[in-house]
């Protein structure tokens, strides 16, 4: 299986992700020599052991080697060795004199830089440490290499593997049993698990923990001969630790993992007081100067009683050493981090400035003291500053900090670090205050914008720091008092040149002085845009311009920031924000507002209702005006909500419209939009980015994936290639996008329908989840097939739609039935297939008796011996829950015109109505009823966005006021959430603003068009620019991907339909 770290996966060089070739070309330098010797023993050069015979082969991260005519095991003890990064050579060409001629394979990091992945604190901590891994054909191999492998690395280290038992104490040869290829099962919940056969022939999990954990089947071959050794009485496994840390410290919690330690929580039993305990293993987070882990909390300590007396630290309690562990214990402090605590006091969009104020000047304090002792912090982070309750600053993190002048490397926490501290930067800098200075930026900007100072990095262009977040701040300026006092100071820290960053002294001024950060009442945005007029962006207003603030000391006249334009002949696509708002100079496209001069909300006249407020189609919410040169849009089989509000379904079923035409890509079944939009730079270069990135060639997925997706179904919608499919489909079909773009989109669905088919045929395993199963799958590759006019792939589409199982222990709509139920309601309207709407009966029926009464609340819980990760869970949400089975049950109500159904879909909005958490205007649910009550969440998947999806379909039905009501407080609580939400579809932006789309449809208020434009404004300032492209930003904020869920495909399915138009992707059903 792949081996992941935190954060997106390196794929930058050559082939198919192939890692360099540094430490692949000592490997083939070893079968070279092996090849000479075999020749000298006059076994020939065709001989096995000959160079040219074995099967040398890279992929993302590793590259294997195997010798001629090997058949892997499929299990057994497998041999893994670690190296320092240094020493990776030298360790590589040791284990290639014991391996290569007794003809084992093996496969190893690729590179420097990716052992260097595997020996950081990102590492997965099952798998941090595995340089190397050996194969042995049977466990009397295995015994001989492992000695073998020993007695040739005696006298080197490296850091010891949590999932795996060293050979002896201190060896960097290690074991475990586990799989030896890639066999791995599809599981319930849409992702592939390792697994292994026990005797009795099943699969069961091969678990890969930060222990070590052999099957109870394999007897550890090492213990045993030791235990028949003459010595084996003193012979034994390792004894696990204990909770008392050196005889001292009782560990009582531990506060987070990882591959370099622990921190834990604990009690000194001295003196019973709590204490916070860091941890820290030998050879992991190797810099370049060679300091680990270890050194670097050694070197903690010392800072910390250098710097007790000033008060800004925690206290020094103990430091101490074991055997390839360090542990340092200090004061625990009461408070939380600055992070936790902008996260719970930021409103719309900031802090409010009473509460903001005394941290900002407690953070020009803290940076103060520490550099009156002669220290750069280097990582001045908000995970790494505590706020005690009585407001009072701690830095509790002093790993980085380094002397004034002393060499420093790349460090620090991205958004941030300096550039000058960023890995990009060759080679080593002098530490110097100004990295802490522009650190302070970043924090002010979480402080002005409840959000990390974090994009995906530029690929192919520089942009300074300024360039790249100025939009963003300047959006959250126009809105909050923090951000607006703030804005200019954040710009003065930010230059990328540290001589001309604001110091300590002109922040305090700026922030203190009498224009308050741009206070009284002056325009707010003219103290934060950049361009000509209003004032400049780097200095107080009124300031002249290159001079220095009131009351500033130690700046030079030419003290300020840079200019938005961030200088010339930098490459950069955007130059420069008008004060329009406009982003000029390139292929940046707009930062729209709300509401600019001139420039109102965009909107879809051809959505409005009448003046009555009277829908035409009880469904579609599309009033009699249509769009542009067309009437309503026809949506088959839509009931006209019964004016009492109570048989909503009941007066006609849905009548399908049987096979549809197969239009070209100059077709017009899209209805146009009712005025040409204006281009969307962000839409069109995200398109063209899905087009470029796409590799049908590869069997293993169609677009990159994220680390943390790495394992999943690549044919799913939310992780897959459906999801992106679906997207482009829908593209290609839009007539109001550019002719060339859509024959572009059209040529790629052709490739990625053809993908998806053979890699879904490929796979036994039929899921029934719309996002997480084959539902989606199928229903992409039914789009595909319409747009395409391919009946072959249409009419496959429709049989693995019919494979979907419609029972399922899982009723939710992801990963269960209430999913497969979406599907059959779509393949009935779109076929005419008599077999799918039998299909919504069976499910719907299945559904219903699934449902358990809690009280007064209707549930559809995952049964809690279901081999899921969300067995026992009863969710009230879309994506898991009530909304999701919710909507299954109305659309089934709509398609037969069974009461039952629709009493299903009432039942559980009565739930949600029952734990709703109403906030004036807005509406918020937890995750599940019995969550803590300051849980309120807002997205598709879980909260506001979601369940309003349901009851605004529900309120087109039956016309309950209290359905209409709570969907519109949902979406005031999505546009209140809009500053402090992510990007993507399921729990972001995206997703939330596809539901203020279905507000603003159903009910024609253009308010709610206006808000998801406002979200959409979010979205065009949290981008990259990659290869030339526009591209959002996904779920981690710092990295690009390609999904559906979570990344670019459905922030451009959002994007598409608000300014084209169409139907909602994977919920109602329009042909793409």
């Amino acid at each position: 299986m792949a081996t992941t770290t935190r954060g997106h996966r390196a794929e930058r060089t050559g082939g198919h992700g192939a890692p360099g070739t540094n430490l692949v070309d000592h490997v083939r330098a070893a079968l070279d020599r092996d090849a000479v010797g075999a020749r000298e023993q006059g076994t020939g050069e065709g001989a096995p052991g000959s160079a040219g015979a074995w099967d040398v082969r890279s992929d993302d991260f590793w590259c294997t080697v195997r010798p001629p005519g090997h058949a892997a095991r499929a299990q057994g003890w497998k041999i893994h060795v670690s190296a320092r990064t240094g020493d990776a050579p030298h360790v590589l060409g040791r284990v290639c004199d014991v391996l290569l001629p007794r003809r084992v394979a093996f496969k190893f990091a690729g590179d420097l830089e990716r052992l260097r992945m595997l020996n950081s604190r990102e590492a997965d901590r099952a798998s941090a440490g595995k340089f190397i891994t050996v194969y042995p054909d049977d466990d009397e191999q295995f015994m001989e290499l492992v000695d073998a492998l020993d007695e040739v690395t005696r006298e080197l280290t490296g850091p010891g593997i949590l999932s795996d038992r060293p050979c002896r104490p201190g060896s960097v040869v290690h074991y475990r049993y586990g799989g030896f290829g890639r066999r791995a099962v599809l599981g319930n919940d849409g992702g592939y698990r390792a697994v292994l056969t026990d005797p009795d022939g099943s699969a069961v999990d091969d678990a890969r923990e930060a222990w070590f954990t052999p099957p109870p089947w394999a007897p550890d071959p090492l213990v045993r001969r030791a235990r028949s050794a003459p010595s084996a009485a003193s012979a034994s496994a390792p004894r696990r630790a204990g909770v008392l840390i050196g005889g001292r410290f009782a560990v009582t919690s531990a506060l987070r993992h990882s591959a370099k330690g622990g921190v834990f929580l604990g009690r000194d039993t001295t003196d019973d007081t709590e204490v916070v305990v860091k941890q820290a293993r030998a050879h992991i987070e190797v810099d370049r100067s060679g300091r680990d882990a270890c050194a670097a909390l050694r070197h903690e300590a010392v800072l910390m009683r250098r710097l007790e007396h000033t008060g800004v630290t925690p206290r020094h309690v103990a430091l101490l050493e074991e055997a390839e562990t360090i542990f340092l214990a200090q004061e625990r402090i009461p408070g939380e981090p600055l992070r936790a605590w902008a996260v719970r006091h930021a409103a719309d969009p900031d802090v409010p400035w009473a509460r903001a104020r005394p941290l900002v000047e407690g953070l020009i304090r803290l940076v103060r003291t520490v550099h009156g002792e002669g220290l750069v912090i280097r990582d001045l982070s908000p995970t790494n500053v505590l706020v005690g309750p009585d407001g009072a600053l701690r830095l509790v993190d002093l790993e980085l900090a380094a002397e004034i002048g002393a060499p420093a490397g790349a460090a620090g926490t991205p958004g941030y670090r300096a550039p000058e501290q960023r890995p990009a930067v060759d080679g080593s800098h002098r530490a110097h205050p100004s990295a802490d200075l522009y650190s302070l930026g970043g924090l002010f900007f979480l402080l002005a914008t409840g959000a990390d100072p974090a994009l995906p990095e530029d690929v192919g262009t520089t942009r300074d720091t300024v360039e790249r977040l100025g939009a963003w701040l300047e959006s959250a300026a126009r809105h909050g008092e923090t951000a607006r006092r703030l804005a200019p100071a954040i710009r003065g820290l930010w230059h990328e040149d540290p001589t001309r960053r604001w110091s300590t002294e002109r922040v305090s001024a700026f922030v203190t002085g009498p224009a308050g950060g741009g206070g009284g009442g002056a325009d707010p945005v003219d103290d934060v845009r950049s361009g000509s007029g209003g004032g400049s962006l780097d200095e107080p207003r009124g300031g002249a311009r290159g001079g220095s603030a009131a009351g500033a000391s130690g700046e030079s006249g030419d003290g300020t920031a840079t200019e938005a334009s961030g200088g010339a002949g930098n490459g950069s696509p955007a130059r420069s924000v008008g004060a329009s708002g406009d982003l000029a100079g390139g292929r940046s496209g707009r930062v729209v507002s709300a509401g600019p001069p001139g420039d109102g909300p965009r909107r879809e006249t051809g959505h409005a209702v009448g003046a009555s407020g009277d829908l035409v189609d009880g469904r579609s919410g599309r009033g009699s005006a249509g769009r542009s040169g067309q009437g309503p849009r026809r949506e088959s089989g839509l009931v006209d909500g019964a004016a009492d509000g109570r048989t909503g379904c009941a007066a006609r079923q849905d009548v399908p419209d049987g096979p549809r035409p197969h239009p070209d890509t100059e077709g017009d079944k899209v209805p146009p939009h009712p005025q040409p939009p204006e281009d969307d730079v962000l839409l069109r270069d995200g398109l063209a980015h899905l087009v470029a990135t796409m590799t049908p060639g590869r069997v293993d997925r169609l677009w990159p994936m994220t680390a943390g997706a790495a394992a999943m179904d690549p044919c799913g919608v939310q992780y897959g290639a459906a999801g992106v499919l679906g997207v482009l489909a829908r593209a290609a079909h839009t007539t109001t996008l550019e002719p060339r773009l859509r024959y572009t989109l059209h040529r790629a669905v052709e490739d990625g329908a053809a993908w998806l088919r053979d890699r879904a045929a490929a796979e036994p395993v039929v899921l029934p989840g719309l996002h997480f199963g084959r539902s989606g799958t199928a229903w992409a590759l039914h789009d595909a097939a319409t747009l395409l006019g391919d009946a072959e792939l249409a009419a496959g589409a429709a049989d693995l739609a019919l494979r979907v199982p419609i029972a399922w222990p899982n009723p939710d709509v992801c990963h269960g039935a209430a999913g497969a139920g979406l599907l059959q309601v779509r393949m009935w309207r779109a076929t005419g297939d008599e077999r799918f709407r039998r299909r919504v009966v069976a499910c719907a029926d299945t559904l219903l008796g699934a449902a358990r009464q809690t009280g007064d609340l209707t549930l559809w819980p995952v049964p809690r011996d279901f081999d899921s990760r969300l067995a026992g869970a009863a969710h009230l949400g879309f994506a898991h829950g009530v909304a999701g089975v919710g909507a299954f049950l109305l659309e089934a109500a709509l398609t037969t015109g069974r009461e039952g159904y629709l009493d299903g879909a009432r039942a559980a909005a009565r739930t949600l109505a029952r734990t709703v958490r109403v906030d004036g205007d807005t509406a918020w649910w937890p995750q599940g009823p019995g969550d803590p009550d300051g849980v309120r969440l807002a997205y598709w998947c879980s909260g506001s966005a979601g369940v309003g999806t349901f009851l605004i379909r529900l309120w087109r039905a039956d016309h309950d006021p209290l359905h209409r009501d709570l969907a519109e407080r949902a979406g005031a609580a999505v546009h209140r959430a809009r500053w402090h939400s992510g990007t993507t579809a399921c729990h972001g932006l995206a997703g939330n603003g596809e539901f203020l789309l279905d507000l603003a449809e159903t009910l024609g208020d253009p308010i709610h068009r206006a808000r998801a434009a406002e979200l959409a404004d979010q979205l065009r300032v949290r981008t990259a620019i990659v290869d030339g492209l526009r591209v959002p930003a996904d779920e981690t904020a710092t990295g690009v991907s390609a999904s559906y869920g979570t990344g670019t495909a459905g922030v451009l399915g959002f994007l598409l339909r608000l300014g084209h138009g169409g139907a909602r992707l994977w919920l109602d059903g329009e042909e793409a």
